[in-house]
């Protein structure tokens, strides 16, 4: 009887280079496809309603709320998003460069 053994690969995020520590079984290109899908998601959702929440985020990308809040923060970072004014009443810029 012979066993395969599946190759596992850790997931690493393009944006920033980091690992999630999580493994899975896609290929590195793909991961990156769906993250960068995942970005741009979040960047049309926020400039067609700048006052959305991280809770309408992650039904309207498919990820966890975790999720949506790792690529808010990277793309803050990045210098392509900002949070203007509080959590509650405020709202969310993009940055256009």
């Amino acid at each position: 009887m012979c066993i395969k053994k599946e190759r596992l690969k850790y997931e690493v995020d393009p944006l920033s280079g980091t690992g999630s520590g999580q493994k899975t079984n896609m290929r590195p290109e793909s991961v990156e496809k769906s993250v960068e899908k995942s970005v741009e998601k979040i960047i049309r959702a926020m400039k067609e309603n700048p006052k959305i929440t991280v809770k309408e985020l992650t039904s309207l990308v498919g990820l966890s709320r975790r999720g949506v809040e790792k690529n808010i923060k990277i793309l803050q970072e990045k210098g392509l998003l900002r949070r203007v004014g509080p959590d509650k009443g405020g709202h969310w810029e993009v940055i256009e460069k």
